[in-house]
């Protein structure tokens, strides 16, 4: 992907039909996007717990045969939903029906009241899920990497367990999405390719900190934090001035019915404006080290700002 400015769109399915779903994969990858991601769920995570949407792993399955160059992922797999082993065969399987277009997206689980609902992780706090996570990783990229593992834990065991065929690419990349100073940016530090986190307009300082942090890490774990793409998150409503982003974000609220606090609160996360507008604001996010966004998208898809975010703000953004 060489040294151009990186961009994903994270897709949520909640109240979408499988047409649409189908519909925003094939158009980011006619776009030339750098990542597909899906979201990994068995309850939803924006309004109605119990909302129809769609399971991921079978969705990446679909994208895969209907996608032709895009990467595809998780953001992120829930660690408690699957054993390693799962997790490895499946990512090397699909590594395969994408000719090596896979990426590891491994994480904690961001939704901790559907884990025991399902019978999954009983009992387990944030730090107890994060520390499976650093095994499950330790676990999962050792065996896409082609090794035999053997792990004893609390949380895994594994004797003499090897897998094949190995991934068609020689190394499959590895994304994590933390902010935790002790534990979850730690984690990064030792196996990310590329490095997640939720930012806004206002999130410079502290997107600069968590950066500083997990150079701190990445050092104290012997590391090269060069090496360690920086792919934060945002929720970006583009057209062709302010005012238009923002009836267009109001007409998007308006479809969730979301209440006033939960608009507001939407409202000043939510990057809007021109594409000259949003290139500004992404100026000094640039500056301070990022290599791309990840484009937040519920539905229904915003097929205007995922244009406009490839064909007019990247190559802006490139050219600066």
């Amino acid at each position: 992907m060489g040294d151009r400015f990186l961009l994903g769109v994270h897709v949520m399915t909640y109240g979408a039909t499988w047409p649409e779903v189908a519909a925003v994969g094939q158009e980011v990858d006619r776009l030339g996007y750098d990542f597909l991601l899906m979201h990994d769920h068995l309850l939803a995570t924006q309004g109605n717990l119990y909302q129809p949407f769609f399971e991921s792993y079978t969705t990446l399955g679909a994208w895969a045969v209907l996608t032709k160059q895009v990467h595809l992922g998780h953001l992120t797999i829930g660690n408690p939903f699957r054993n390693p082993g799962v997790v490895s065969k499946a990512t090397i399987t699909l590594d395969h029906i994408t000719n090596g277009r896979m990426t590891l997206v491994l994480g904690a689980g961001s939704l901790p009241e559907e884990f025991p609902l399902h019978g999954l992780a009983m009992g387990q706090s944030l730090a107890d899920r994060l520390h499976a996570l650093d095994e499950s990783l330790s676990i999962v990229t050792r065996l896409l990497d082609g090794e035999e593992v053997n792990f004893d834990s609390s949380n895994y065991h594994f004797e003499k367990v090897k897998h094949r065929p190995r991934p068609v690419q020689a190394h499959v990349p590895v994304m994590v999405g933390a902010t935790g100073e002790k534990i979850g940016l730690r984690i990064a530090a030792k196996y990310a390719d590329y490095w997640q986190m939720s930012i806004d307009a206002s999130s410079l300082d502290e997107y600069r900190h968590k950066a500083e942090v997990l150079q701190g890490h990445a050092k104290d774990v012997g590391r090269d934090y060069g090496a360690i793409r920086h792919m934060p998150e945002g929720s970006f409503v583009i057209r062709e001035t302010k005012d238009e982003a923002r009836d267009a974000f109001n007409a998007y609220a308006a479809h969730f019915k979301w209440s006033d606090e939960a608009r507001t609160a939407m409202a000043a996360a939510s990057w809007g404006g021109s594409s000259a507008e949003i290139v500004e604001t992404l100026k000094p996010f640039k500056a301070a080290g990022i290599d791309g966004v990840i484009l937040q998208q519920l539905p229904p898809y915003d097929f205007e700002t995922i244009r406009r975010l490839a064909q007019e703000v990247r190559p802006a953004i490139e050219a600066l």
